[in-house]
C-alpha cells in the first residue's frame, strides 16, 4: 500500500509543470515590472504579476495542457500569445510589449 501511494504522489507529481517568463519593453529589453499577465487553459484562469525584473509564474498547470496568455502593463498594448506550453516543453515564455499608441483629441 505504501509504495502505490509514493508512485501516486511521484505520478501526480510528473505531471504538474510550470510556466514562467520575463515581460519586457518592446523598443528595448528593459524589464517591466507590475504587468498583469493572465493564463487560461484546462478549463481554468490563473494570475500573476510580474515582479522588479519582469519575472511571471505559474506553477503546477498540466503538464499536457495549452495555454493562452494575456498580458497588459499600464503604458503598454496588450499581448496575446496562443498554444503556450509548459516550460519542460518549450521554455521560457517571454513577452515583449509595444508602447500604446496615445491619441489626443479636443471636442470643441
Amino acid at each position: 500500500m505504501r509504495v502505490f501511494l509514493s508512485w501516486l504522489l511521484l505520478a501526480a507529481a510528473a505531471m504538474a509543470a510550470d510556466i514562467h517568463g520575463v515581460v519586457e519593453a518592446e523598443s528595448r529589453p528593459v524589464p517591466i515590472s507590475g504587468a498583469l499577465v493572465v493564463l487560461r487553459g484546462s478549463g481554468r484562469e490563473w494570475r500573476a504579476v510580474t515582479d522588479a525584473q519582469g519575472v511571471f509564474r505559474f506553477s503546477d498547470v498540466d503538464a499536457n495542457g495549452q495555454y493562452t496568455l494575456e498580458t497588459t502593463a499600464e503604458g503598454f498594448s496588450p499581448a496575446l500569445r496562443t498554444d503556450v506550453r509548459p516550460a519542460s516543453e518549450s521554455g521560457p515564455v517571454d513577452v515583449r510589449l509595444a508602447l500604446a499608441d496615445f491619441r489626443q483629441s479636443v471636442v470643441v
